[in-house]
């Protein structure tokens, strides 16, 4: 009766495009069905939450809904609408977690340039934090310290322009799912290993809250949780 869950309902903004072409097979190929399918996304997190509360178990569980929002897998344009159709509809209620990736963000070390597939930062800052509803838990995945740095640089990117820096509510990392299927470490031609994207829960943790107290600006005194995917048995 004293443990705790947050259950969080995930999809993602994931479409399959073909030479720039949104196939047929795939959701999200236009922002009203982004929009509808954000809605009903809403709608869904609210029954289950009714469920929960009608149960007798809301002290105990929490209901939310989530995204895994990667800039490679789809325009803003239809992601930003998939998230106003859940913002509309979650009666600022729910929580909406965007546990994906910052892809190709600028960081500090690299040269400035705008994130993956025409995304811009004005895009990025949105889907992570800007939207009402949307609290990030970043994919911390590279070994490297790359992921880290672009989702720090993206809220130090906030607070210079005007707007209040990224609260994050956690880290997710793939530790376990890397042990269980392999193939996240990538080697060079001698052997020698380049980078990884298994980093442990406790690895991605630190890298971002590092990166993020390079500002005083963004900095975190903590970051409150650490998760770790796994796939299914």
């Amino acid at each position: 009766t004293e443990s705790t869950i947050e259950l969080v309902i995930g999809t993602s903004n994931f479409a399959k495009y073909e030479n720039g072409v949104c196939t047929s097979g795939s959701w999200f190929c236009n922002t009203s069905v982004a929009y509808e399918h954000g809605k009903h996304w809403a709608l869904l997190v609210k029954e289950v939450s009714n469920w929960v509360v009608k149960n007798g178990y809301a002290n105990q569980v929490r209901i939310a809904g989530g995204n895994d929002i990667e800039f490679l897998w789809n325009t803003p344009e239809i992601t930003k609408a998939w998230i106003q159709g859940y913002d509309e509809n979650d009666e600022n209620t729910y929580k909406l977690y965007n546990f994906g990736t910052c892809d190709a963000c600028p960081y500090v070390g690299s040269t400035w340039h705008p994130p993956a597939n025409n995304w811009t930062m004005n895009d990025a800052y949105y889907v992570a934090w800007g939207a009402s509803p949307v609290w990030p838990i970043p994919e911390i995945y590279l070994t490297t310290g790359k992921n880290a740095k672009e989702w720090a640089y993206l809220s130090y990117w906030g607070t210079i322009n005007g707007r209040s820096k990224i609260l994050f509510d956690g880290t997710l990392t793939q530790w376990q799912a890397c042990i269980q299927r392999g193939g996240c470490i990538v080697y060079d031609s001698d052997g020698n290993i380049l980078f990884g994207s298994n980093n442990t829960p406790f690895e991605g943790w630190t890298q971002l809250i590092s990166e993020l107290n390079r500002w005083s600006s963004t900095s975190h005194s903590t970051i409150p949780w650490m998760t770790d995917i796994r796939w299914s048995p």
